[in-house]
């Protein structure tokens, strides 16, 4: 160990002792966790192992939902993993389960993916303006870019950043399942689940040819007159691919005439489409498209809302929306309308024999048949990736991003995350000129996103102090 490694970790472990910094022994903050999982890369894991290794704290999260914590992450991480394999992410020893060690040559998962979740880490890192000597424009010249903060221990920062080949091998869990669930505010679900960026390639990257299929009538769909997740008309598809099953819906702004399914048995407008497609471990990929093929980031409005979305604001985003809605299984019970018209008194007249051969193939087979094994499938998975059901999870994950992103920040969360007692946090914080740590001096709550906004000024007054004191003894 440096000498200035060895200098951090008496400082640390010295201002827990203190009279300011008296807490229970489990307490932890973003410089002891670096820390602490550098040692572990340095004698736990294989160098040729290092580059593709990182790590997620549960420190900032309560103690008792530590376990529920590691369920959904471990959900997560085999959702976006490309992996045939279920994997369960490994506790790191010495840590007191706070600590978990992720291969990602294991998983499947980019390097590059999880850099873009490191460079809006706001924990572990500050994000700066530097200037580029090397530019050409004036207006080129200065560039935003983002470090370790100065209150982890710069020493063992660039040591880890070294051996890991990561300006960011390390995130908070639960930031982590925020930002790897969703594809809005700087969320990474496509980056980590290697969703690509047309269908066409989509349909190609799960082995999907849809010519083939629609040749050999290996595709059966069902039209629903009032849909359960957008209330309007869909038209529902499964595909059988080389996974498991591939549903596709088709989803329309307004339930008119040229966007009736009904009216319209083999060709109709649609406006937006939902993929949730069985992976190689049992799991599912989630994505959404416009009718031109075009990868979307969420759900017009005017087509569909989340009703799950604790906030109010009901935006349909992969993954989180998909989990939260689809409790039954991984996918909704639904009733094939077109099918029950058919068994009535109700044809389908068509001008060609081999349309109505293909009408009867693709609405007149129990598709809820294969409903049920597909959820089947889905819920085996499930129960093995993380010990629970998939509705239980779905609550899991839900409560996790709900906490993290929905509830304010209290004066014992932002303790917490500083690796302070609350009773400390209004002396720490008391210097600052920063309105949003004032507030929390005063004991008012804060938004998340304020927070992670002051987060680094909270931090290194938090070190500073511990520094100072050291200085004094």
């Amino acid at each position: 160990m440096s000498r200035w490694s060895h200098m951090s970790a008496l400082l640390y472990s010295w201002g827990i002792a203190t009279a300011l910094f008296a807490g229970p022994a489990a307490l932890a903050d973003p410089r002891g966790e670096l820390q602490a999982a550098l040692v572990d890369l340095q004698t736990r894991v294989a160098p040729v192992e290092q580059p593709t290794t990182r790590y997620v704290s549960l420190y900032a999260i309560e103690r008792e939902r530590w376990s529920d914590t590691l369920a959904a992450l471990s959900f997560v991480l085999n959702s976006v993993s490309c992996s045939s394999s279920l994997i369960k992410p490994e506790v790191v020893p010495d840590t007191a389960g706070r600590i978990v060690r992720v291969s990602l040559a294991r998983y499947g998962i980019s390097t590059a993916a999880w850099e873009k979740l490191a460079t809006i880490d706001p924990y572990w890192h500050l994000r700066t303006q530097v200037v580029d000597p090397t530019a050409t424009k004036s207006k080129e010249q200065i560039r935003e870019v983002f470090t370790d903060g100065g209150w982890v221990g710069l020493e063992a920062a660039a040591e880890f950043r070294q051996l890991t080949l990561s300006g960011g091998a390390m995130l908070r869990a639960d930031h982590f399942l925020f930002k790897a669930t969703t594809t809005l505010d700087g969320g990474a679900y496509y980056d980590l689940a290697g969703i690509a960026e047309t269908e066409a390639e989509f349909l190609q990257s799960i082995g999907i040819d849809v010519d083939t299929i629609d040749r050999l009538r290996a595709d059966e769909g069902a039209n629903l007159i009032h849909s359960q997740v957008t209330y309007k008309v869909r038209r529902l598809l499964r595909r059988q691919g080389p996974l498991g099953g591939v549903w596709q819906t088709y989803d329309v702004k307004a339930s008119t005439a040229e966007r009736d399914p009904f009216r319209n048995p083999f060709d109709f407008t649609f406006d937006a489409g939902e993929y949730i497609t069985a992976k190689k471990n049992g799991l599912h990929l989630f994505a959404l498209f416009d009718n031109q093929g075009r990868r979307q980031d969420s759900v017009p409005d005017v087509i569909a809302k989340d009703t799950s979305d604790r906030r109010g604001a009901g935006i349909v985003v992969p993954m989180i929306s998909c989990v939260r809605c689809h409790i039954e299984d991984g996918l909704r019970p639904f009733v094939n309308d077109q099918r029950r018209l058919l068994a009535g008194r109700v044809d389908l007249f068509v001008d060609k024999p081999e349309n109505a051969e293909r009408l009867t193939a693709f609405y007149e087979t129990n598709i809820g048949k294969r409903l049920l094994r597909d959820r089947d499938d889905y819920a085996e998975a499930v129960q093995a990736c993380c010990g629970h059901t998939s509705a239980e999870i779905a609550g899991l994950l839900a409560d996790a991003v709900a906490t993290y992103a929905d509830l304010p920040v209290t004066t014992e969360q932002a303790a917490r995350e500083l690796g302070l007692p609350a009773a400390s946090l209004a002396t720490v914080l008391s210097s600052s000129h920063d309105p949003v740590l004032l507030a929390l001096c005063e004991g008012l709550t804060v938004q998340r996103q304020q927070w992670e906004a002051s987060f680094a000024e909270a931090a290194l007054l938090a070190a500073g102090i511990r520094i100072s004191s050291q200085a004094k003894e």
